[in-house]
C-alpha cells in the first residue's frame, strides 16, 4: 500500500505566504500525497497549482474551535466550492459541543456536508 495516497498535505498556518503555499502543493505532486489542505483564502491557487492532477483541494473551516456564527461558515463552504476545493475539514462547533446544543451542531454539518464532502474534526 502507498500510504502518500492517504495523506493530505497540509499547510494551515495564519502567517503562511503564497511561496510557502506554492511549496506545498510541489511537495504534494512530488511524493504522490491524496490531497492538500489550507486555509479558504488559498483555494484559489491551490486549484492553480495542481491543476492537471488527481490531488485533491481541501479546505479547513473555522480552526480550531468552530465557534464563527453559522451563516459565516456557510458563506466560507459555499466560496471555498466556488474557488475549487472539492472537500472540506470543518471543525465541528466545540462551543457547542460542550454546552450540548446537538440540535445546532447537527443542523450546522448537515448544511455544510451539501456545500462539499466534508470530514468533521473534533478535537483542538
Amino acid at each position: 500500500m502507498n500510504i502518500a495516497k492517504i495523506i493530505d498535505h497540509t499547510n494551515i498556518r495564519e502567517d503562511a505566504s503564497a511561496e510557502d503555499i506554492k511549496k506545498t502543493c510541489q511537495e504534494a505532486k512530488i511524493y504522490g500525497f491524496r490531497g492538500v489542505c489550507v486555509r479558504p483564502e488559498w483555494v484559489k491557487l491551490v486549484k492553480k497549482e495542481l491543476e492537471g492532477t488527481k490531488i485533491k483541494v481541501v479546505v479547513l473551516i473555522d480552526p480550531p474551535i468552530g465557534d464563527s456564527p453559522h451563516q459565516k461558515r456557510i458563506k466560507i463552504c459555499q466560496k471555498a466550492k466556488r474557488d475549487g476545493a472539492d472537500e472540506t475539514d470543518v471543525v465541528i462547533s466545540i462551543p457547542d459541543v460542550k454546552h450540548e446544543r446537538w440540535g445546532k451542531v447537527l443542523k450546522d454539518l448537515k448544511e455544510i456536508c451539501k456545500i462539499l464532502s466534508t470530514k468533521v474534526i473534533i478535537g483542538s
